[in-house]
C-alpha cells in the first residue's frame, strides 16, 4: 500500500527549499512539517494513514499551496472491507474473458474466484469499453443475453441476502414486464432472491423473493419507472424478519415487512443452472440493461455505516456522485479504509 506523498519545490523554474506543512484535510490540521531540500527541492512525508491531504509551502516568505487534496492510493475503501465480505463481486476490475466485442466469462474478484460464464456466442453479452466514467460495463441485449455460475451457497441457510448493482435498463416497456437483472435460484429453480427492472409496475426495479423453497413468491415493488438512467442499487432481504428493501442511489424507496415468513433460508443447494446476470439461468425473462457492477453478500446484515460506504465507493467509482441525496455521508468524497 502506498503511504507517501511527495513532490518538489521550485521558485522561477529553480529547485530551493522551503518548509513544507502536510494538513489533514477532514480535520484541518497540520500533521507534518519539514524541509525540502535545498539542492533538488524534492520533499516528502511517509508513513501516513489513509486520509485527504494538502500541502503548504513557505518560500522566502511567499506560501504557495500545491494541488490537493491527495487521496492516498490503496486508502479507498472497498466491498471486501466488510465486516462480512461479499460472495460475489464484480466489476470493471474483473478479469473478463472477451472476443470481438462479446463477452464469454465475468470473474468474481473475492477469494471464491466465481466465474459467470456464456459458451453460446449468440447469448454472450457485448462489452461497452467506456461507457461509465471511462469505465467497462457489460450490454444484455434484452432478447437472450446472460450469464450464469453455479454457486452452492448463494442465499442458501442465510438469514440475510443483498445485492449492490450498479446498472442502467435501456428501454421503456408499455406494461409490467419481467426483466430480471439478477436471478438467484432455489433448488427447484424459483426465486430465491430475484432483482427485476420491470415487474408489477412497468419498469420500476422490483424484488421477488423466497425464503422456504416451496413458499409462493414475495414481491416488492418499488413503483416508480426508471428508464435510461444510471442506477445505483441496493436490495436487502432480512429473512429473519421477514423484511424486504430497496434502495436507489443512496436512499430508500421501497420496503415491505412480512414479505417472507421469518428465519432462514432452506439449506438446499440452489439450482443446477446457477446464479445469472441478465435473465434467469434458463434465459428467461431478459433484461435489457447495461451492467457496470454486481456485488452480492449472504447471511450477515449490512450496517448502516456499510450501506453508505456501499453506495459511496459505487458512486465514486462510476462517476455518479451527483446521484447521491445532498446529505450523504460520502456525497463529495469516497468512502477510506479507517485505520486504527
Amino acid at each position: 500500500m502506498t503511504d507517501t506523498i511527495s513532490g518538489s519545490t521550485h521558485l522561477n523554474g529553480s529547485p530551493v527549499q522551503a518548509r513544507v506543512s502536510l494538513i489533514d484535510v477532514a480535520s484541518n490540521s497540520i500533521v507534518g512539517t519539514t524541509l525540502s531540500d535545498a539542492g533538488t527541492g524534492a520533499w516528502a512525508f511517509s508513513g501516513l494513514p489513509a486520509g485527504r491531504y494538502e500541502v503548504v509551502q513557505m518560500v522566502e516568505g511567499y506560501k504557495a499551496r500545491v494541488d490537493g487534496p491527495w487521496v492516498l492510493s490503496g486508502a479507498l475503501w472497498g466491498p471486501d472491507k466488510l465486516a462480512s465480505p461479499p460472495l460475489v463481486w464484480l466489476d470493471d476490475e474483473s478479469e473478463l474473458t472477451a472476443s470481438g466485442g462479446r463477452a464469454s466469462q465475468w470473474r468474481d474478484r473475492t477469494v471464491n474466484n466465481w466465474q459467470f460464464a456464456q459458451s453460446s456466442l449468440s447469448f454472450q453479452p457485448s462489452v461497452l469499453s467506456e461507457e461509465l466514467n471511462g469505465r467497462r460495463a457489460l450490454r444484455f441485449d434484452g432478447s437472450d443475453d446472460f450469464l450464469s455460475c453455479s454457486i452452492p451457497q448463494m442465499q442458501r441457510a442465510a438469514a440475510t441476502g443483498w445485492a449492490l448493482t450498479v446498472y442502467r435498463k435501456r428501454s421503456s416497456d408499455s406494461s409490467g414486464t419481467a426483466r430480471v437483472l439478477l436471478y438467484c435460484p432455489t433448488a427447484d429453480n424459483a426465486s430465491r432472491f430475484n432483482l427485476q427492472t420491470g415487474g408489477p409496475s412497468a419498469n420500476a426495479p422490483s424484488l421477488n423473493v423466497r425464503r422456504r423453497d416451496n413458499d409462493s413468491t414475495g414481491a416488492l415493488d418499488s413503483s416508480s419507472a426508471r428508464v435510461g438512467e444510471w442506477l445505483l442499487r441496493l436490495d436487502v432481504m432480512e429473512w429473519s424478519t421477514g423484511t424486504g428493501r430497496i434502495l436507489l442511489n443512496g436512499a430508500q424507496v421501497a420496503e415491505k415487512a412480512g414479505l417472507t415468513s421469518a428465519g432462514v433460508t432452506d439449506n438446499t443447494e440452489p439450482h443446477r443452472y446457477g446464479t445469472a446476470i441478465g435473465a434467469t439461468g434458463m434465459g428467461s425473462n431478459p433484461g435489457d440493461v447495461d451492467v457496470a457492477a454486481v456485488v452480492v453478500g449472504s447471511g450477515t446484515s449490512l450496517s448502516a455505516d456499510e450501506v453508505d460506504k456501499l453506495f459511496g465507493w459505487a458512486a465514486h467509482r462510476y462517476g455518479l456522485s451527483g446521484s447521491l441525496p445532498p446529505e450523504h455521508p460520502f456525497k463529495n468524497a469516497p468512502p477510506l479504509v479507517e485505520w486504527s
